[in-house]
This record gives structure tokens, C-alpha cells and sequence, in this order.
């Protein structure tokens, strides 16, 4: 992990390429606060605010991330 919070922990991955950031969060579930951010994020454009590149489904963990652009020196 790249960095870790009380609901969720981060992952540094790559995907088509690019590097990305898999948000985990930490229930191994879908709950509503889930899929309320993934579903308010995919809607969002501004140029302060990373694009959401979708939902990485770990199977043989059963975990789910949201995945994003990876951001050398960058927390948010």
C-alpha cells in the first residue's frame, strides 16, 4: 500500500500503460457510501479533480477498488 485511511487503503497499479490508484476500501463489500462516491465521481469534470477510470473487481480476494490516474507527489 501507497497510503491507507480508516476506510480504505490505497495501491499504486497500471493499467493500459498508465500507472494508477486503486482506492480499497477496507468491508471487501459494495456498500451504498461505495457506490455513491464511484457513481458522483464517474459524473464529475473539473481540472482540480482526477478522472474516475472505473471499478477494479479483485475476485480471488474479494475485494473492489475505484481506480484513478496515479499522482507522483501527490496525496488527496
Amino acid at each position: 500500500p501507497i497510503n491507507a485511511g480508516g476506510l480504505a487503503v490505497v495501491y499504486k497499479g497500471s493499467y493500459r500503460g498508465a500507472q494508477v490508484a486503486l482506492k480499497r476500501v477496507n468491508t471487501g463489500k459494495i456498500d451504498k457510501a461505495f457506490l455513491q462516491e464511484a457513481l458522483t465521481w464517474r459524473t464529475l469534470s473539473h481540472k482540480y479533480i482526477l478522472p474516475f477510470l472505473g471499478i477494479f473487481v479483485d475476485s480471488s480476494e474479494s475485494f473492489f477498488s475505484l481506480v484513478s490516474p496515479f499522482m507522483e507527489n501527490g496525496t488527496l
